[in-house]
C-alpha cells in the first residue's frame, strides 16, 4: 500500500507540458516551399492537393509581404 501512495504522490507532482505555440512561416519559407512545390511532379490524383495548397501558401505570402 505505502507503494501505491509513493507512486500516486510523483504523479500529482508530474505536471503536463504545455503544447508549444504553433508559429507562423517566415517569408523566406513559405517561398521556399513554393519554389519546392512548383519543381515537385504530380501524379493526377495528387494535383488538386497541390494547387489547394499552392494557393493558400501564396495567399500567406501575400499576407506576410504587406
Amino acid at each position: 500500500m505505502k507503494f501505491k501512495t509513493v507512486i500516486m504522490a510523483i504523479l500529482d507532482r508530474i505536471k503536463p507540458t504545455p503544447a508549444p505555440e504553433a508559429e507562423s512561416f517566415t517569408m523566406e519559407e513559405v517561398e521556399f516551399l513554393l519554389v519546392k512545390l512548383r519543381t515537385a511532379d504530380y501524379k493526377g490524383s495528387e494535383f488538386e492537393t497541390f494547387f489547394n495548397i499552392y494557393v493558400k501558401l501564396t495567399k500567406e505570402l501575400e499576407s506576410l509581404k504587406k
